[in-house]
Order: C-alpha cells, then structure tokens, then sequence
C-alpha cells in the first residue's frame, strides 16, 4: 500500500495500525514471498487495528478509521480494475504502438476516476503522492503484493476463531511450507 498524506485525519489508531504491520512481520516471514508476507502482515494490522479500536479508540479514531478503510478500498478496488483491464489488453494482443496508446489511455482513465473518488471523498487527497509516480504496470501490481491473499488470511484468522496464538501457529506452519504447498492452502481459504 503506498504512503499516503493523511493531512488532519492522522490519529493515533494510524499509529497502532502501523505497529501491528510491521510487527507481523517478526511472527512470520517468507524470504523471496512478498505477497505472502506483506498479505499477513496486513490481516494482521487490521485484526490489531479493530481490538486497538474496541480498547482504546475513541469514537473520533473509530470514525476516522471506518472512513480511511473506505477510502484504502476505493483505491485497491481502482488500481484493481485497471490492472484486471490492462492484462486483459495485453491478452488480446495487437500492434505493439497500439497496446502503449491503449496503456497510456487506460492510466489517463484511471487518474480521471481517482479525482471523481477523491470528490466523493470529500476532497481527501491521500493517494495523490502515489498518482504523482510515473504510471506503469510495476506500480499497479505494487498495491497487490499487499492485498492479494489478504481475505485468505482473513478467513484462515476467522477459522482459528480469531485466538491469534492458533492463527500465529497455523500461519508459521504455512511459512515453512514450499510456496505451491503454502499457495494451495491459501487457494482453500477463499
């Protein structure tokens, strides 16, 4: 997930958020599986987020928080969409000169759409950095190394009935697998 610019709507949840990431990553990681680690370790910043919130957040965090994860699915949900459109393109085939235009034509698409969410966001510009980047299909699958096999975490925390020592266990038990073995026990938790 890019940096963003939270302006006024940084709070201390945002903090906590962060924490529970990073910290993710001393419970379990995979060298040379980023999709893998950065899907865990955002399951795992979500799960911590809502317990943090339940705690500790104040109506205010709650409410920001809420708004921010609407917002974050907007974005993922975008850059999504267009990929899903440009590996579509590029299946089709064609003359190379067309697929560029049709490339730059797609990015052009997609900044005009991200300017009608930030309107429906109010005017919240905290993917405005990451739109400031060169457009290109690295960048687009940069936003999925996070997301990919995120609900797959996510169901397999739900099926430990969300105890984190039993997720931690069954996920470090996943980490010592090859990846096809690890992939096929994620494909079973969609």
């Amino acid at each position: 997930i890019p940096k963003r610019d939270w302006s006024s709507d940084v709070c201390s949840s945002d903090l906590a958020r962060l924490i529970f990431h990073e910290l993710a990553h001393q419970v379990a990681y995979v060298k040379d599986d980023t999709v893998f680690n950065e899907s865990f370790a955002v399951a795992v910043e979500r799960e911590g987020l809502r317990r943090w919130l339940a705690a500790h957040g104040s109506d205010a965090d709650r409410d920001t928080q809420a708004r921010m994860q609407r917002y974050r699915a907007d974005f993922i949900a975008l850059v999504q969409t267009r990929r899903d459109k440009l590996n579509a393109l590029y299946a089709r085939g064609g003359a190379p000169e067309s697929l560029r235009a049709a490339k730059r034509e797609a990015f052009v698409e997609m900044r005009a759409e991200y300017e009608n969410l930030k309107l429906q966001w109010g005017g919240f510009k905290g993917y405005d950095r990451w739109f400031e980047q060169p457009p290109n299909n690295a960048l687009l699958a940069s936003v999925n190394l996070y997301t990919q096999r995120v609900p797959a975490f996510e169901a397999m925390l739900k099926a430990q009935g969300h105890d984190l020592a039993k997720f931690y266990a069954a996920v470090k038990a996943l980490a010592a697998m090859d990846k096809p073995a690890r992939n096929a026990v994620l494909d079973n938790y969609r």
